[in-house]
Parts: structure tokens; sequence; C-alpha cells
């Protein structure tokens, strides 16, 4: 008897295990094919580091120091093992997805969340991991997603010393694979034994000031800047921008904007409501939305207002009930949006950005906020229509955009006067070998935008090279 119930329970987690990986292999599969494109260039298949640096590297602090050492090992030897066959990467992505969706239902469950099943099925499909699950490069979120959800998993378990030794580890892992996670270290202290987290909080002070060494210490001279659009953020901006690796993310506002700071506010509670509604309501997925930008209609201030009015009113209704995993999922929700938003600085943050992947690690703790309601008159139909609403866009979204040429393309439509996403595209070009396109665009940013002449020619010329079959080193980092 004891047999046949064990038996049940493994046939019972191996389909639980099928039936995450086949929605999300289902929901992907249009873009199983896609390119690389974007930071997967610079990062991973044209990285002069990954591929001439010794992984220990990553780890030392040197030239080669990284916030996310976790990643740039784990790349380096997937680049080894599996070059540039592209299949291979978005293969690993989806299955580090499905798992993720896996460990979240069963952390929900480990708290007797409501409907933990339903929940764990509305993170797998939320379109706002679209880019995180189709984008190569963003591995590092998913396996950072990973090693938290198995972090949390432990603690809960810590009964055991080796289980809270590994609850450390997954902890360590997830901060050094993405530090952006570290305030999800909110979602463990339901304990009243606070000093448990002391090695948590090390682990994420150590993790802060590593990104701060890497993204405000590091001057421009130091710095490794050799990608095609850092330029005009470095000639325009006076304030200290993020050099390490990676491009710096377009669409900012002028700085002048940023002198009042009545205009700050404005624009911090524009992206906060965007964020939330988002959340919720995800409406339209894109790389790079247009920017925010001041509006002083009553109709915008209302929208921010009462959106912030509800935020304030249920922390307030839960705190009264003393609902301790919402108010800490809460806080965890608000601290990763609000750098996004521009309330708290971070340099490669601008108050004008609004990108919907960056929601892949706040949307843990808004889970977690919404398995605390337990009306199951509100909950069920408010989960329903979420799930069956995100199921069709985020399909949709990897029908319409299953190529990078696409995904940039629909940017541009929304952007249209962002020079920064038409240069992108422009590169895109010039490493699937399209140097004739590649040119054409690069005439017209040249053309229509007050750019740095010298730097659009020295691209130009590089793709006449291209052309013509002399041998360009294209390696970018």
């Amino acid at each position: 008897m004891l047999n046949s119930l064990q038996n049940h329970q493994w046939i019972r987690r191996i389909g639980l295990c099928l039936l995450f990986f086949l929605i999300v292999i289902l929901l992907y599969y249009p873009t199983m094919g896609s390119l690389p494109f974007w930071d997967d260039w610079y990062f991973i298949f044209k990285s002069w580091t990954l591929k001439n640096v010794n992984p220990i590297e990553f780890w030392k602090w040197g030239n080669h120091r990284r916030s996310w050492p976790v990643f740039y090992t784990s790349v380096s030897l997937l680049l080894k093992l599996w070059g540039t066959k592209v299949i291979y990467y978005h293969l690993l992505s989806v299955i580090l997805h499905s798992i993720n969706g896996l460990l979240l239902y069963k952390l929900l469950k480990e708290l007797k969340s409501s409907y933990a099943f339903w929940l764990a099925i509305l993170y797998v499909v939320h379109p706002a991991h679209f880019f995180t699950v189709a984008w190569i490069v963003q591995v590092k979120t998913l396996m950072a997603i990973t090693f938290f959800l198995m972090s949390f998993i432990f603690f809960l378990q810590r009964d055991k010393k080796l289980n809270y030794a590994l609850s450390i580890l997954f902890f360590l892992l997830s901060v050094l694979s993405k530090s952006v996670f570290t305030p999800l270290i909110l979602l463990m202290p339901f304990s009243k034994y606070r000093k448990i987290l002391l090695p948590f909080m090390i682990i994420a002070l150590y993790s802060i000031s590593l990104t701060l060494w890497s993204s405000h210490l590091k001057s421009p001279q130091t710095a490794l800047v050799k990608n095609h659009y850092q330029y005009y953020l470095i000639k325009k901006s006076t304030s200290p921008m993020v050099f390490a690796t990676g491009p710096v993310r377009p669409a900012p506002i002028p700085q002048e904007k940023y002198e009042n700071p009545m205009a700050k506010v404005s624009l911090s509670m524009a992206n906060l409501t965007k964020y939330v509604v988002f959340s919720f309501y995800p409406w339209k997925t894109l790389l790079v939305h247009p920017m925010t930008t001041l509006n002083d209609s009553y109709t915008d201030f209302a929208i921010n207002f009462i959106v912030i009015l509800l935020i304030a009113t249920t922390i307030l209704f839960y705190y009264s009930i003393n609902d301790t995993l919402f108010l800490y999922s809460s806080a965890s929700y608000l601290l990763l949006i609000l750098p996004l938003c521009g309330a708290i600085y971070i340099p490669i943050f601008h108050y004008s950005n609004f990108v919907d992947y960056w929601l892949s690690a706040p949307l843990i703790a808004f889970v977690f906020c919404l398995s605390r309601i337990t009306q199951k008159k509100i909950l069920l139909p408010l989960l329903t229509f979420m799930i069956c609403f995100m199921t069709i866009k985020t399909f949709s979204n990897a029908r319409k955009m299953k190529t990078p040429n696409e995904m940039i393309s629909l940017s541009i439509e929304s952007s249209p006067k962002n020079p920064l996403i038409q240069m992108m595209l422009a590169k895109q070009f010039f490493y699937e070998g399209n140097f004739v396109e590649s040119n054409s665009i690069l005439l017209k940013i040249k053309k229509d935008y007050s750019l740095e002449k010298e730097k659009i020619d020295n691209e130009i010329e590089l793709n006449l090279k291209k052309m013509n079959g002399e041998f360009v080193d294209d390696q970018t980092l």
C-alpha cells in the first residue's frame, strides 16, 4: 500500500514537470530557432572575454570582475560545449522557465497558499517573461530565479542543518547570477528567528557592493566601452552610467528634465503606475517601450493617484490583519520596481524607461501578494481572466516576434524617433551578414540625427569591409 502511494506521488511529480514544460514549449515554440540579438552578441557570441579569459577570473577582483560571476562562468562553459547552436540555449531557457513554475508551485504549496497551481501557471504564462525566455542572454535572470526559489524552499525546511546550508548556498548563486534579486530576501523573514537571516544579509550586501563597484566606481577610462550605442549616452549624459560589459539601455530623456524635483516624482509615479498595471494587464510587450513623458493632464494625474492610493490602502488593510506574508511580499515587489521607476537612483534605469521584462523578478513577489487574497469569489474569476488573457498574449507575442528583427522593428514603430533602437537593428543586420541593409539604416541615422558622425562613419566602413570580404575582428568585448 505504501509503495503504491509512493509510486503514485512520483507519477504525479513527473506529470507536473511534463505539464509545465509542455505549457512553456507550446508558448515559446515559434521563437526556438531565433537568432541571437542585442546583448546576446556582446555578452556571449562575440565576447572576447568569454572566449579568452579563464572562468576563474570572473570570481577574482580585477579587470574581469563582474557582478554576475555565476552567469559568466556558466555561459563560458556552455559556449565551449554548444558553440553557436542557438537552439540549445533557447531550450535551456524554456527548461529553466518551466522549472521555475514548478518550484513556485511547490513553494506556494509549502506556504499553504490558495490556488497554488493556478498562481504558478499565471506566473509561467505572464507576457512580461517573453523577452526573458526568448532572449538568450536573459538566462541569467532565469538562473537567478531558479536558485532563489530553491533557496526559499530549503529555507522553509531549515530544521535540518544541511537544508539551511543549501538555502544560503542557493541564495548566493542567485544574487551572483543577477544582483537585482537581492530585495527578494524580504520574502524570507517569516520566521521569528531573525538571526538566521544574517548570512543572507551579508550575501545581499556583498552583491550590492559588487554591483556598485562594477557600475559606479569604474570610470569610463578604465571600463571596456566598446559597443555601438554607448557612445551617444556617454557624450550627452552628465550623470554616472554603467559601463561594465553591456549596452546602456536606450530611451534616456535629456538631463535638463531631471533638474526639477517634482518632474522626477511625476515620472516615477507614472512608471510605478505602468508597472503595477502591467502586472495585472500586460497591454503590449516590447523590447523598448516609448519614453514616459511629463503629462500635466488631470486624467494622468488621477490614474497615478488612484493606483498609489490603492497600493497604500491594500498594504494598510493587510497590516491591520497582521498578514506578514503579504506585507513582506508587497515590500519585495515595490523594492524591485522602484529602481526601475527612478524613485531609487540606479544609473542604468532612467526616469522615462518602461521595459516589461524587468518584471520577471518582481512578479515572484506579485504572485505571493495574489496568493493572500483568500476570498474565492474574487481570486478565482481574477485568476481565470488573467491566465486566459496572458496565455493568448504570450503566444501571440511569440508568433509576432519570431525573429530579432521583428522584435526590434516593433520597438522602432512605437518609438520612431529613438535612433538607438535603429542602431540596434543596424547592428543586428551586421551580425546576420546583411551589410547592405545595415548600411542603409546607418546612412538614414546619419542624415536624420545629430549623433557623432565619426562613429556612424566607422560603422559604415566596417560594413563596407565585410562586403568586400576583408577580415574584420568583430568581437566587441
